[in-house]
């Protein structure tokens, strides 16, 4: 079983949202977080593809999935081909959710509550996506159900999202001795290209100007270079502000970092070999001519450890909380009762 994907589509209103867009009617409508119900008699084998400590996942609400999650790239397929493609996701559909009634069932037994301002702020969310002039109300009823139904099945994700959370909330944070041992464990990953920090002033031009047009832009930042370079660049934002016309100017002309590929060749070989500090050549690329200014280079090597140990930090969090999750997912399904009839009456 892919966990992280179950995770992540058992949590947050994204679940909620491919419920409510996608009619995923016959699913909202037999969802009852309340309860793991005993199998009804009226049910055939053939009908349950499996049993959850009693409660029926129906062989209608795979199919149902299935078409809501896999439609899209499935009418596409020759028959034969779809046929097969169909067997390959049956399986993974109906294991996530055996997973999403294990969740819901101990979010049952645990009692994790939401709260009906949570519940209303989730529906705003999932309002916003629907087409212009659609509601809730009318999306469930051409989905075939009640919105009452869609909104006990938001009510149910928002319950697993917050028991997930609080295994995942658990998890110690890394300490200052992991952060650095993983570093080093995994320097190919902290690996940097050459890179350069760079500024400069953009004087356009469009494909459709002429010879004296683009003569005229070019004498212009041939005159802003001059003027740069006569105050060693100390002026350059300011006169990045007022002649620039990249969205840049915003930023005194500040690109950031960057490494070769990044930019265009023309642009690329002039911030590449130009002296730190100094005010370049015009140099022309599709966009117009640009006066660059570098400021900093950084060669090749492994990024200093000051500056990824905030990130390095966040990863191993997120890894310790999914792992977590995952173990804590395992331990229901060691525990749980799970059959598959129609699989044991073959």
């Amino acid at each position: 079983m892919n966990t992280k994907r179950t995770i992540t589509r058992a949590t947050g209103v994204a679940a909620a949202v491919a419920v409510l867009l996608s009619g995923w009617a016959v699913y909202a409508e037999r969802s009852d977080p309340t309860s793991a119900e005993e199998p009804a008699a009226s049910e055939k084998t053939s009908d349950v593809v499996a049993r959850v400590n009693g409660e029926a996942v129906m062989r209608a609400e795979v199919d149902a999935a299935i078409d809501a999650l896999f439609g899209g790239q499935l009418a596409g397929l020759p028959e034969k081909q779809r046929e097969g493609m169909r067997a390959q996701v049956t399986e993974r559909v109906v294991d996530e959710m055996i997973v999403e009634k294990l969740l819901a069932q101990a979010a049952n037994e645990q009692a994790v509550a939401v709260g009906d301002d949570e519940i209303q702020s989730s529906i705003q969310k999932i309002s916003a996506t629907l087409p212009p002039g659609k509601s809730l109300a009318e999306v469930a009823t051409a989905a075939g159900t009640s919105e009452d139904a869609l909104k006990s099945r938001l009510a149910t994700s928002l319950r697993i999202e917050k028991l997930l959370g609080e295994k995942a909330g658990e998890v110690a944070k890394p300490t200052d001795e992991e952060v650095a041992s993983y570093y080093e464990e995994k320097a190919e990953l902290f690996e940097m290209p050459e890179r350069v920090q760079a500024r400069h002033v953009l004087i356009a031009f469009a494909p459709s100007d002429d010879a004296d047009a683009k003569n005229a832009k070019r004498a212009k930042a041939e005159k802003v270079r001059a003027e740069l370079a006569n105050a060693k660049g100390e002026n350059f934002a300011k006169v990045a502000a007022e002649s620039s016309d990249c969205p840049s100017k915003e930023r005194g002309g500040e690109l950031g970092a960057f490494a070769r590929g990044d930019t265009v060749p023309a642009f690329e070989e002039a911030a590449f070999s130009q002296e730190i500090g100094a005010i370049g050549p015009v140099v022309e690329t599709d966009f117009g001519f640009h006066v660059v200014q570098v400021q900093k280079r950084d060669p090749a090597g492994k990024a200093p450890f000051d500056e990824v140990r905030e990130m390095i930090a966040e990863r191993m969090m997120q890894e310790k909380q999914q792992a977590a999750v995952a173990k804590y997912i395992d331990g229901l399904r060691a525990d749980a009762k799970i059959d598959h009839p129609a699989k044991d009456a073959a």
